[in-house]
């Protein structure tokens, strides 16, 4: 699956890039949503994972953005946080869905979430 990581910090997105690729993933990064825009619109993306704080915004939030430029990516999308979400962010990602995982991240957990939004 050709995956979109959207994390803003470079030693996090090379673990995540490093995991998913060990699992048969063909991974893209962007460090903030103006490229994760950039490469939705060149690359064949097939899942999306996304810090919740990145430059240009808060990923669940994005999701609206997404789910208008790209609607059946946004229920192959996982969001991570760092930071306890608010109860409107908590009814955003219910809106649309999407599971949200606590930083730092289980690498087997985000693995097996994947997979099942490939089924998607």
């Amino acid at each position: 699956m050709n995956v979109l990581i959207g994390e803003d910090e470079p030693t996090i997105a090379e673990v995540l890039e490093e995991a998913q690729t060990m699992s048969g993933h063909t991974c893209f990064r962007a460090a903030d949503l103006k490229e994760a825009e950039e490469i939705l619109g060149r690359e064949p993306i097939e899942g999306i994972t996304l810090d919740n704080l990145l430059p240009g915004g808060r990923g669940i939030f994005w999701l609206t953005r997404l789910s208008t430029l790209h609607p059946k990516l946004v229920n192959r999308t996982v969001v991570f946080t760092g930071a306890r979400l608010s109860k409107f962010e908590l009814d955003v990602a219910e809106r649309f869905n999407v599971p949200v995982l606590e930083k730092p991240v289980d690498l087997p957990q985000l693995a097996e979430t994947l997979a099942g939004l490939q089924k998607k």
